[in-house]
C-alpha cells in the first residue's frame, strides 16, 4: 500500500476494545472505519495487533476502572503500541 507521498508503507494490524456506553461503541467504530480507510487492518485478538486501542467513558467510573484493569492485562503484548482514549 502507498502512503500519501507515494511511498510504500506497511499495513498495521489494530485491535479495538470499547468500555462504557453505546456512544463509546459507536465512537470506536468510527475510529475503526477511519483507520481502515488509511490501510489499517482490524484484527479480532490483541495477540495479532501492532496497535491496541482501548476506548472508554470517563463519566462512568466503573467503565473507566474496567478499562484501566484491561490495559494492565493488554500491556503484556509488548510488541504492540497501546493507546487509550476517553470521551472527556
Amino acid at each position: 500500500m502507498m502512503n500519501r507521498t507515494g511511498m510504500e508503507r506497511r499495513s498495521f494490524a489494530v485491535y479495538f476494545e470499547s468500555f462504557g456506553c453505546q456512544m463509546n461503541v459507536f465512537d470506536t467504530s468510527v475510529i475503526e472505519s477511519a483507520l481502515e480507510k488509511e490501510g489499517f487492518e482490524s484484527v479480532p485478538e490483541p495477540q495479532r495487533a501492532d496497535v491496541i486501542l482501548v476506548n472508554t467513558c470517563s463519566v462512568r467510573e466503573h467503565a473507566e476502572q474496567r478499562a484501566i484493569g484491561r490495559i494492565n492485562d493488554l500491556s503484556r503484548h509488548t510488541g504492540a503500541c497501546l493507546l487509550y482514549t476517553s470521551d472527556a
